[in-house]
Parts: structure tokens; sequence; C-alpha cells
């Protein structure tokens, strides 16, 4: 993959910066201690990435061992990540006929269960980017995670696995976060707040591109899926040649394998770090808008959920805005703006989701909900979904957002809506006393920036593209922007 022609400081500017790989500080190849040594064999006692799912099958994922070619032509180097309904591995493409072609490929590899649904619904959602008037040519395009080909793989026992073929990518937010913090400091550093500015102009960015361009709500926005490409044209290269030949680290069943995935690639090379570029990723959750379609089903994250999605008031890009600013918030201090997980009912062990709860903080913070979020939520009160879905603790089939929710939390509407947990909000919520500490000296302006998304009336929020204009995120204060990283590993 090519060095980016506009990084996080380039975009900033305005203007291009070039470097050349200099073998100079942190190195971008991961460490030798992670691939050498012995056979690599894990103890069978040992849960190994999704492996660590209550709710995971072998049968349901592909297996595959480095060194596998799968599409004709991408030739398995080392997995990378994995999750609930796939794994990422890292190849090398081999087509011969196409030289110009960057060498290394992302091949996501979807579970042949209900994943399909998943991997169809992702693939659907980049192709209506791609095509038709929508194209790259918007430059929030490019803080997009590109897809590049499907295919798939048809198993002996007729089972079949989705491959989608993308652009790799060095890591994602949550990693890189980290190295932007002291290890004894829940605060990100205060040298790369410019830094980090600079990234969340460029996910305003691709969002502005996903809502305005293609009516796109990505629905699941967090930090694990706003991926950073390398800083450098040689990273993958080098990560290349130190696996080769190594025994990678794997758990051995008498019928299939399960590897490790890579953490990292090595602590990236600070000089340049301003050369990386932020893109969106992961889009089997989200959601084409049809006009004249109202959107009640759940979304979103737990934490992370906008008002009008718990009290079934109608979604649309809005919410995403609301989901990202709690990101936002979570990234410079490193806590949670809402704590939103109970004890289940009945005593049972563990903890689950209270929407109740999260209505009472944001109340804390906002004020009492309008009358007019309200009464929407009243008019769709009775709207279905198009099939049942489980409710997250009980099971039982869920056909409204009040039954998924526990709804409602208002009284019936008479001209004033009335919260039936008036009991359970006890005080306004100083929120200028929680301004993170890098922030210190732009506490006001960065308040003002977050009110801006964290409205109760999704239409009273600023789109993205506003918000790349707002002042706390002038480029024209950021384009000295200088970094200090930590190592994580």
């Amino acid at each position: 993959m090519g060095c980016p022609v506009k990084g996080i400081t380039g975009l900033l500017c305005g203007g291009t910066r070039h470097h050349s790989f200099n073998g100079g500080g942190g190195g971008c190849s991961c460490s030798e201690s992670e691939v050498a040594g012995g056979d690599r064999i894990i103890p069978a006692d040992q849960r190994v990435d999704e492996e660590g799912n209550s709710r995971y099958k072998w049968q349901h994922f592909y297996h595959p061992n480095p060194g596998e070619m799968l599409g004709g032509k991408y030739k398995l180097i080392a997995k990378m990540g994995w999750g609930q309904t796939s794994t990422v591995w890292l190849a090398e493409d081999t087509d011969l006929q196409a030289p110009e072609r960057p060498k290394f490929r992302a091949v996501k590899i979807y579970n042949n269960d209900h994943a399909s649904q998943t991997a169809t619904k992702e693939i659907k959602v980049l192709n209506h980017m791609y095509k038709g008037k929508h194209g790259n040519k918007h430059p929030g395009a490019q803080h997009v995670v590109a897809g590049l080909a499907v295919f798939a793989i048809e198993q002996l026992n007729r089972s079949r696995h989705l491959c989608l073929v993308m652009e790799p990518m060095r890591e994602p937010l949550v990693t890189f976060r980290r190295r932007l913090g002291e290890a004894n400091s829940t605060s990100l550093h205060a040298t790369n707040v410019k830094l980090m500015k600079g990234i969340l102009r460029q996910v305003l960015a691709g969002l502005d591109y996903l809502h305005s361009e293609c009516r796109i709500v990505h629905t699941d926005i967090k930090a694990d899926n706003i991926l950073l490409t390398c800083e450098d044209v040689g990273v993958f290269e080098r990560f290349f040649e130190t696996v080769q030949g190594q025994p990678l680290p794997r758990k051995v069943y008498s019928d299939h394998t399960v590897y490790r995935s890579f953490r990292s690639m090595g602590n990236p090379s600070e000089p340049l770090v301003g050369n990386m570029v932020a893109k969106i990723s992961d889009f089997g959750l989200s959601y084409i808008l049809q006009p004249g379609t109202t959107m009640t089903m759940p979304i979103q994250p737990t934490v992370y959920r906008a008002p009008e999605v718990i009290l079934g008031a109608g979604w649309s890009c809005s919410a995403d805005i609301w989901n990202l600013a709690v990101v936002i918030w979570d990234i410079f201090a490193d806590t949670d703006l809402f704590n939103v997980i109970v004890p289940k009912p009945n005593g049972a062990p563990g903890g689950c989701y209270s929407a109740a709860t999260h209505l009472v903080q944001m109340t804390e913070i906002l004020g009492p909900a309008p009358d007019s979020l309200i009464s929407r939520s009243e008019a769709l009160a009775s709207q279905q979904f198009s099939e049942a879905l489980a409710h997250p603790v009980t099971g039982k089939r869920c056909l409204t957002v009040r039954d998924y929710f526990d709804g409602p939390f208002y009284y019936s509407f008479s001209g004033s809506g009335r919260w039936k947990h008036t009991f359970i909000v006890t005080k306004w919520r100083a929120i200028l006393d929680e301004v993170p500490e890098c922030l210190e000296g732009e506490e006001s302006d960065f308040l003002v920036f977050i009110a801006r998304m964290m409205r109760w009336e999704p239409e009273d929020r600023a789109t993205a593209s506003m918000l790349l204009q707002d002042p706390w995120l002038d480029p024209a204060q950021l384009g000295n922007a200088e970094w200090k990283l930590f190592p994580i590993f």
C-alpha cells in the first residue's frame, strides 16, 4: 500500500507531506518475539481470539492456514483481526497480470451462518458507495475503507464463506489512542491533542461523504471501526519479511487450527505519523436511507446510542453525529461519558444495558427531553419491525421499540411529557468539571463543539459538514501539530 497523499497533518494544512522511511523512530515491523521461538503452539486450555465469544461455534468460521491461496490469487500471510462474524487476514496479491497493483490486501472471511446476511449487506453498501453518481470525487471518500473485490469459498460440506477484499490498514484508532496517552493517565497526552483533532477532521470528512453524498447511516461508529493507514510504504513488506517462514502462534485441533491474530505491526515510526490517514470501516450494520421511510429499529453500540433510537422517534444520519460525539469524549478522556450497564434482574449474574438509565443520564446533562421528541415517539409507538428481534436480556420476541427497550419511559403524551423515572434524576451534571484535563484552556470551545452534536432533537444537531467549520477544529490552528508516542506492547 502506498504512502497516503495527504496524512493527518497534510489534510490539516491543506498541503502535502512526503516522507521516505529512514529507519528511525519506533520501527514498523512486528517484534520478533511475537513470531519466533519454537512451534508457538498455544495450550489447549487457552481460548484464542474468536473462541472467547460466548456464542462461538468453530464450524461457522473458516480456518485457513498461512500460505493458503484464496480467490485464485490472494496468498494468506497472517491473521490480523477477528470479530463475532468474521476474521481478517493480511494477504499477498499474486496477480502477475497487474504489476502496478499494491502487493498487499486485507481479506475479510465471513462465517457461513447468519453472518452471510451481514456480508451481503456490507457488500451492498460498498457497491452503493462506489457506483453510480457517488463515485469517489467527494473529498471524504478517501476517508472510507475501500472494498476492492468479492469472492466466495465453497467447501465440500456445502458451506459457503463470502470474502471481501479491502485495502489493508495498520491498526484501529482504539489501539492508536493507547499510543497517545501516558500509562498512568486516563487522559490523552496534551501534546497529542492537535494530532487527534486532525484525525477527527478526517472522520468527519468521511461521515460527510456517507451522509450527504451516499445517504448512508453507519450506525456503528466506534474507535474499533476507525482505522489508520501505515505511515510509510514499507510497513507491510517488513512485516511480511518478519513472519515469512516462521511458525505462527496457533491452537491445533484434529480437524482445524485457530491462529492468534497479531495485536500490532510494531510501533509506528514517530517522525512519519503525520502521514497516517484515518478511514471509517465496517459497514455490515449500515443502512442506505430510502425516501419516505421512517427508521425505528434498534441500532448503535449501547453506550453510543442516540435518544431517538431508544425512544423509537425515528432516526437518520444525525444518529451518527450523536454517536461520534460520545466517541470523541471517550477518546479525549479515556473514560465513558455514560455508564449504562446495570445488574441483571432477579439477581442473575452479570450486567445488562438499561435504556432507562441511559435516558436518565442524558437528562442529567441536557435537561428534560422536549415535548416534540416525546410526541413523535408516541406517534410511532406501534410501528413494528420488519422481523422480530430477541430481547437482549429475556430473549423474548420483540416487534416494537418499546418492547425491545422496556418502554415507555414517559406517561402518555398530553401536552407535556412526564418522565416516569423522575425520581432517578437526582442532580444536574456539572459537565464543565468533567472536561478531559488534556483540553485545559479550551474547555468552553470543546463543550460548545460537543453540544452542537448532542441535542435531544436530531434535526437540531450540526451536520458533519458544519462541524468541519467549527472553531474548535479550525485547521489554521492545527498546522503546527506535534505528537509524542508511548509504547504499548
